[in-house]
């Protein structure tokens, strides 16, 4: 009986997702560019190292969606990924732990699955999907040397929230970011990036 109620739920869902788009006014169909700001916290979760502690990070690029409806699209773009990791370093000489800052900087390119809804101002915005990050730099309190960053990371990323309509051709988001991707050191066994936020993205409608 469960199972044929949250049946009957779903079919609800999609015959009004698919009446919403018939009466879209928003034209959303077809490609939008933009770009977005995603400050957050996160860490890089090893087995080699404790004490671990949260980070500011953030992401930034250009992004570029393309609606194959008023509902559903897929989105792609270039990525900048400052990933923090914060630690508890056991220096041997002074015979006491320093808290450590670290970075590690990367470019990825992302593939996400996208629902947007909303006739007029405010809407309902989702992006679900993986992206491939290749490590271009990494900084430290200490000289870590022995650390070896990897060749690329590969990350699952969501973000949900709201879309707000600001003209025929430009819309605005607000949502909640989350990223893990890994592995984010070669020779380090699970070692895990992550990081959450809050995304902040523009995009303009190439009609």
């Amino acid at each position: 009986m469960k199972k044929q109620f949250l049946l009957l739920l779903l079919i609800v869902g999609f015959v009004q997702l698919q009446a919403q788009e018939t009466t879209n006014t928003s034209l959303r169909k077809g490609l939008h560019i933009g770009a977005h700001f995603t400050p957050g916290y996160g860490t890089i979760l090893t087995e080699a190292y404790d004490n671990l502690a949260m980070g500011f990070g953030m992401t930034t690029g250009l992004d570029m969606n393309f609606y194959f409806s008023n509902l559903f699209g897929i989105h792609t773009g270039v990525t900048y990924l400052n990933q923090p990791w914060r630690y508890k370093f056991d220096d041997i000489n002074i015979h006491e732990e320093k808290d450590i800052s670290a970075n590690v900087g990367s470019i990825g390119i992302p593939v996400k699955f996208l629902l947007t809804t909303g006739k007029k101002t405010v809407g309902f915005h989702l992006e679900a999907g993986f992206a491939v990050y290749f490590p271009v730099s990494y900084s430290s309190d200490v000289d870590m040397g022995l650390l070896e960053t990897s060749t690329a990371m590969f990350a699952s990323e969501l973000a949900a929230g709201i879309n707000l309509k600001a003209s025929d051709n430009i819309n605005f988001n607000i949502l909640a970011f989350s990223h893990t991707a890994f592995p984010v050191f070669s020779n380090i066994d699970k070692s895990y990036g992550m990081l959450s936020g809050l995304k902040l993205g523009f995009m303009y409608h190439l009609k």
